[in-house]
């Protein structure tokens, strides 16, 4: 009798042993598909996020210098017909940021509106407001200027922009942005680094900004014919080259 007993207690025993081992399994895959599902989650979300991404950075689309300058006369540092009514200067640092946003996302449709059609001549005064590499990169850019091809070379480089003072702007990089220029002798603008020819374009070109009371970039100094000049941001810009060529047309 004792025995009989004794088996139904161990087999009481087994079976409420095997009910806690499944019930304890069951809580396992619960637990691992609550965390499955998290772990998805996270996933899904870090997804949509480079997604994002990739489409603002597809907005954001470098600009074809080909397209914006061809057919414009290039003389120097100027971009346009030398007997336009107004001049417009640029100055600009190839390290700044928002000369970067204006190059890419303004500067294309102000060609296309008035340097095109012979309204407006622009010059490009590269400063050294940010730091070394912006010396740098403005004396290569010389060179591309002794080439009449400043404005696709500066035009590259703000394309390929990295961060301010990082010293991405290296030989190499400016190089690349040189062998972009259709037309340009890369290895002849980098000479140019030390040269009188850039030296005297860092000096004229920090004089005048001085003269204009230049004092962040991107600025710019529009001057009607026989005008005023009027120094503006990039938001005034159009503004100011509208009332320029009203100006001048009186």
């Amino acid at each position: 009798m004792a025995s009989r007993e004794e088996q139904k207690r161990k087999l009481r025993e087994q079976r409420e042993a095997a009910e806690k081992a499944a019930a304890h399994t069951a809580e396992l895959r619960k637990r691992t598909a609550y965390l499955a599902a998290g772990v998805g989650l996270i996933a899904l979300i870090v997804v949509v996020s480079l997604v994002l991404v990739s489409q603002s950075g597809d907005d954001d689309k470098k600009v074809e210098t080909t397209d914006v300058f061809a057919g414009i006369p290039q003389k120097d540092i100027t971009l346009g017909d030398p007997d336009a009514p107004v001049t417009v200067i640029e100055f600009a640092d190839l390290q700044c940021p928002f000369c970067r946003d204006f190059a890419v996302h303004d500067l294309p449709g102000i060609v296309k509106k008035y340097v095109k059609p012979g309204d407006v001549k622009m010059e490009l005064r590269l400063l050294a407001f940010i730091g070394p590499d912006s010396s740098t990169g403005r004396e290569v850019a010389a060179g591309a200027a002794e080439q009449s091809l400043i404005w696709p070379f500066a035009e590259n480089v703000y394309n390929n922009q990295g961060t301010e003072n990082s010293g991405y702007m290296t030989t190499e990089f400016l190089r690349e942005q040189a062998e972009a220029v259709p037309g340009l002798d890369a290895q002849r603008a980098l000479d140019a680094a030390g040269s009188p020819f850039a030296q005297k374009y860092a000096d004229e070109s920090d004089s005048e900004a001085q003269k204009q009371g230049v004092s962040s970039t991107p600025s710019f100094a529009v001057t009607p014919e026989g005008g005023e000049t009027k120094v503006v941001d990039a938001d005034g810009l159009s503004g100011a080259i509208d009332d320029a060529i009203a100006q001048a047309k009186d």
